[in-house]
């Protein structure tokens, strides 16, 4: 509540795909990475520019595990109200070539609806933590869930048979005299429903409302779904989507 513009960035890289060197003097490998992120505004602007050059490195002898890693991207910048176009570049060094991802981002204002809720995130795994105390909860990190640290699937597909259920997180802000009442979550194929649930949220009093679930998948057939998550207030009526594909 008291970071309404708090927008975190995650990029993920699998270093299979990086372009690994190895020195045979020195029985050593090594292979680079930049991650480049760059908000515009509306106008095109450039209004934020993150980054972070990752160099990789060690004995030859372990190559194979450091090609089976990942790099995690993460930032939290903070933005004023409005929509953003997010442009993320992941640059090999080594072998001179890029990927870029472009998502958007809209920062509610002050005349947004009293009830508010983050984007939906699809979750790829957890990791369960040393829970920090803080002095609010209504504060703590937004990928954490008590002691459970939420690792967001940034666009990866689901592979059928291995993934058995999609779990997903989103918070809802609700407005000051009203609760959260219910969220309604559907699941999706081509515009057509396949299975919905509604569960209640938490009374009024918490400004921060977080909310975990998963769906079963085991039985889909291979396909592109969208999770729809729709939040309801005695006022307000807030929807979040997420799509991803079953492989």
């Amino acid at each position: 509540p008291d970071r309404p513009g708090l927008t975190p960035v995650v990029v993920r890289i699998q270093t299979s795909v990086l372009r690994f060197e190895t020195d045979p003097k020195t029985s050593t490998y090594s292979a680079q990475a930049v991650v480049v992120v760059r908000v515009r505004d509306g106008s095109g602007q450039v209004v934020n520019k993150l980054s972070q050059q990752y160099v990789l490195n060690g004995d030859a002898s372990e190559l194979d595990a450091a090609r089976r890693g990942e790099i995690l991207f993460y930032r939290e910048p903070e933005l004023p109200p409005g929509a953003y176009q997010v442009e993320s570049i992941v640059y090999d060094a080594l072998a001179e070539k890029g990927s870029a991802r472009v998502t958007t981002v809209v920062v509610p204002g002050s005349d947004s609806p009293q009830l508010r809720m983050s984007s939906l995130v699809l979750v790829s795994r957890t990791e369960q933590t040393p829970q920090q105390p803080t002095p609010k909860p209504d504060n703590a990190a937004p990928f954490y869930y008590g002691d459970t640290l939420i690792y967001p699937n940034v666009g990866e597909p689901l592979k059928q048979g291995v993934d058995k259920v999609l779990p997903f997180y989103f918070v809802v802000y609700p407005g000051a005299d009203s609760c959260a009442c219910t969220a309604h979550i559907s699941l999706l194929r081509n515009g057509q429903v396949l299975a919905d649930a509604t569960r209640p949220l938490q009374p009024k009093g918490t400004t921060r409302l977080q909310n975990v679930g998963q769906l079963p998948i085991e039985n889909l057939p291979p396909g592109v779904y969208e999770l729809r998550v729709t939040v309801t207030d005695n006022e307000d009526e807030q929807t979040r989507t997420a799509f991803f594909t079953l492989t």
